[in-house]
């Protein structure tokens, strides 16, 4: 029995690499907003009454990682959120900036201190998107 331990530790160790190099979840979460990466789908999640404003948006977008044809990255400065935007067949072309992106609801914003988890995120969607 205590000769099948260090074989199942190095299995659970493999696995563990595995999930790792092919991690396809993560969350962010900023002021009452939320960008989840779930398996094969990003979710855009906006709430609040400066959202509904906003964007007339107050809920979830789900949008198909196999239908996402660019990101727009824009990190946060000192004085601006910063935005990640998702583009796919049939979503209206983005032009613009930071206010255009608050409008858009294939768009989440972020502050300065998520520049680091949403370059991450964008990362891990790209290599899904790679690997598809």
């Amino acid at each position: 029995m205590e000769a099948t331990k260090p074989k199942r530790e190095a299995e659970l160790k493999e696995l563990e690499n595995i999930v790792k190099k092919y991690e396809t979840t993560a969350k962010i979460h900023w002021n009452n907003d939320e960008l989840e990466l779930a398996l094969d789908k990003v979710i855009i999640r906006k709430r609040g009454w400066v959202n509904a404003l906003a964007s007339g948006m107050n809920g979830e977008r789900i949008i198909l990682i196999s239908s996402i044809t660019a990101m727009q990255l824009k990190p946060a400065g000192m004085l601006t959120p910063g935005y990640i935007l998702f583009s796919y067949a049939g979503s209206k072309p983005f032009m613009g900036g930071v206010w255009e992106a608050t409008q858009d609801p294939d768009t989440f914003l972020f502050g300065r201190e998520l520049n680091n988890q949403v370059t991450d995120f964008k990362v891990k969607v790209e290599k899904i998107m790679r690997d598809s």
